[in-house]
């Protein structure tokens, strides 16, 4: 695991890039948040959730992202 530490990401640490696949088959590079890393593992099911990329600016274009999903594969 790298922990990329610029000031950028020092607010979203735990910083987790991840490949995820999607049902359809394609694969996206992404994030996932909502999780401690030593929680997740390959084949995890996951959930993508859209967020504002600036929570303070209401015309701010939105991120896709993943959270772990209730659903067990």
């Amino acid at each position: 695991m790298y922990v990329n530490d610029l000031a950028p990401f020092k607010e979203r640490l735990p910083y987790v890039a991840a490949i995820v696949e999607l049902d359809e088959g394609p694969r996206l590079m992404t994030t996932i948040e909502g999780v401690e890393p030593e929680r997740l593992w390959v084949g995890m099911a996951v959930s993508a959730v859209f967020r504002p990329v600036d929570v303070d600016d209401p015309e701010s274009p939105y991120l896709t992202v993943f959270t772990p999903s209730e659903e067990k594969r």
